[in-house]
């Protein structure tokens, strides 16, 4: 906004001087208004394309995971296989929905919770049983087992261990079965096993008559097995 002053000077002539009202400077600060706005649209544009960039970058893959939990020496069955999506730039080890064929049937070698996703090591073939057949699983001490690396198809005798509390434990005169512990199965073959992590012990699977299979199996809750690795 200009306004126009005349005065008069001391010998009566006018003079006339124009005012700039709206001060100086304030049609810059109007024109800076959009350039503002127009850089926030950029900013706000070139956020948006970053996001994008890198949710775009993350491959989608489709990958199996376990629908309910799964305990140690369980079976697989289709019910417990799902389908799920993750976005990963690495290689992950995984199984794909695919492979749920060839997982059914396959048992599990340690607790597994719902949702994990699957990885081969995850689980074992489960060996097919005859009639009359039985598969023992024992969870033992290092030194109850010859070896940490017994690997599946080596040939084991079952020992019955005496306990500590037996009076003829420590006592080798008449060569009883007590003293020197008793043969509870000639040969049972491996079937699976795994070294339990930071816990000192070692899980066996083993394949066996299914009468031998039970005694093993009372056997190992008293505590009272010992492996023996033998040639047939």
């Amino acid at each position: 906004m200009t306004s126009t002053v005349k005065p008069t000077d001391a010998n009566g002539r006018s003079t006339s001087r124009s005012f700039d009202l709206d001060g100086p400077g304030s049609g810059a600060t109007k024109s800076r208004i959009p350039e503002v706005a127009l850089g926030a649209l950029v900013l706000v544009v070139s956020a948006l394309a970053a996001l994008w960039l890198f949710t775009s970058s993350s491959e989608r893959t489709s990958v199996l995971a376990l629908a309910n939990p799964v305990e140690r020496g369980e079976v697989l069955d289709i019910d417990d296989l799902v389908s799920v999506e993750v976005a990963s730039d690495d290689a992950l080890v995984v199984l794909r929905p695919e492979q749920s064929v060839d997982m059914v049937g396959r048992v599990a070698l340690t607790d597994l919770p719902a949702g994990v996703l699957l990885t081969p090591s995850q689980f074992a073939v489960a060996s097919p049983l005859a009639s009359g057949e039985g598969i023992v699983g024992l969870d033992l001490e290092s030194g109850q087992v010859p070896s940490s690396r017994l690997t599946p198809g080596t040939t084991v005798s079952v020992i019955l261990t005496p306990t500590p509390s037996d009076p003829s434990a420590g006592d080798l005169s008449d060569g009883g079965a007590a003293a020197l512990g008793e043969v509870l199965v000639d040969a049972a073959v491996v079937v699976e096993t795994q070294q339990s992590a930071g816990q000192g012990s070692v899980y066996v699977a083993l394949s066996m008559s299914e009468v031998d299979a039970r005694a093993v199996s009372v056997a190992a809750t008293l505590g009272q097995v010992r492996l023996v690795q033998v040639k047939r």
